[in-house]
């Protein structure tokens, strides 16, 4: 620890007038800013002398007259100017004899020696976030750093704990505020501030500040639409494009298209927010509902921001093939179910639903 030490030397001048007691003062660390003592002491006889104060090296230099032995000398907020050795020095005009003699051969001796170390001490910086708690994936988080201390115009910095994240920021307050917009997961972690500034032409820094913790939460999901083409009911063998979209910024994932009970599925990536599926030449096994899913990955997670919420409905027409067997005018009907087995029904328009009936 810095320390302030006052030692008064035992000295005798040439004519022994004074003597000097040996005396030795310890005082604990003076801060920038705090103020500080000093006292100079003389044991003699011939009072009513002037003290004065000396810094060795540097501008500071006060006199005092005293009646008594001492005189004590004030500096208020010490600041690294103030660093450096001090001296006291009485001097006095004794009645009976008039001393003109040089500055050695004087009743001015040396007192007092003080060495002053001033430090800066920043106290420990708070940290706040908004939001409170949680942070939803793509949310922006503002963390704020503030200190209590009069050497302002310094640097924030705010750190991520175990992470890539690092900001600094000048301030001409007590505070700052960072932002971080979009959080990913990349993001989740502990934040500690720290305050640094520069005083007299020495840097100072502060502690860490306590560490707060950004925890994020998975976007809300959003359903993807589908659509298809064309609309409506679908002839056997017609071909079908069913469009799959989503709304978001998280492009580069992969659409899955699924059949609700049955076996198609496919799935496709997309450098866009959309694709489109098609079936050629559909079949009774294509009939059905279908559903769209998209995902993709966000670091270091597999994220799936959507749910099968969507579908479209496929209905299919019977396809009639018109023949000729005699004078009869007969339509073949294929049940694709079982696609082996034909019935021969009639019917004049050439087509049916499909339905018990058909």
């Amino acid at each position: 620890m810095p320390i302030h030490q006052l030692t008064l030397v035992k000295v005798q001048d040439k004519f022994g007038l004074m003597m000097w007691p040996v005396q030795e003062n310890i005082i604990g660390a003076v801060t920038w800013g705090q103020a500080v003592t000093i006292t100079c002491s003389i044991s003699t006889q011939h009072l009513g002398g002037t003290f004065t104060l000396q810094q060795t090296s540097g501008p500071f230099r006060k006199s005092q007259t005293s009646s008594t032995n001492s005189v004590t000398f004030n500096i208020p907020q010490v600041t690294f100017s103030n660093e450096g050795s001090y001296q006291c020095q009485y001097q006095t005009r004794v009645s009976s004899r008039d001393f003109r003699s040089p500055q050695s051969d004087s009743m001015r001796e040396t007192l007092t020696m003080l060495f002053i170390y001033s430090s800066v001490i920043l106290p420990k910086p708070s940290i706040s976030m908004i939001p409170v708690g949680n942070v939803t994936w793509g949310q922006t988080a503002s963390i704020t750093c503030s200190i209590s201390t009069q050497h302002l115009g310094g640097t924030f910095t705010l750190q991520q704990s175990s992470g890539s994240f690092r900001k600094s920021q000048t301030s001409s307050t007590n505070s700052v505020t960072f932002n971080i917009p979009q959080v990913t997961f990349s993001n989740e972690g502990s934040y500690q501030c720290q305050y640094q500034t520069r005083i007299s032409g020495r840097d100072f820094s502060s502690p860490q500040s306590d560490p707060v913790r950004v925890s994020v939460t998975g976007k809300r999901q959003t359903y993807p639409s589908i659509s298809k083409s064309p609309v409506g009911e679908l002839t056997w063998g017609q071909d079908v494009s069913i469009t799959c979209s989503i709304s978001t910024q998280h492009l580069g994932g992969t659409f899955t298209l699924q059949q609700t009970s049955g076996s198609f599925r496919k799935s496709q990536t997309s450098s866009t927010n959309s694709v489109t599926f098609n079936i050629p030449q559909v079949t009774f096994s294509n009939e059905g509902s279908y559903q769209c899913q998209y995902q993709t990955r966000i670091f270091p997670f597999l994220f799936l921001l959507t749910l099968n919420k969507s579908s479209v409905e496929t209905k299919l027409k019977c396809k009639l093939i018109p023949f000729l067997k005699g004078n009869t005018h007969y339509v073949i009907y294929l049940f694709f179910s079982d696609p082996a087995k034909a019935q021969h029904l009639h019917d004049s328009s050439g087509e049916c639903d499909l339905g018990p009936n058909c």
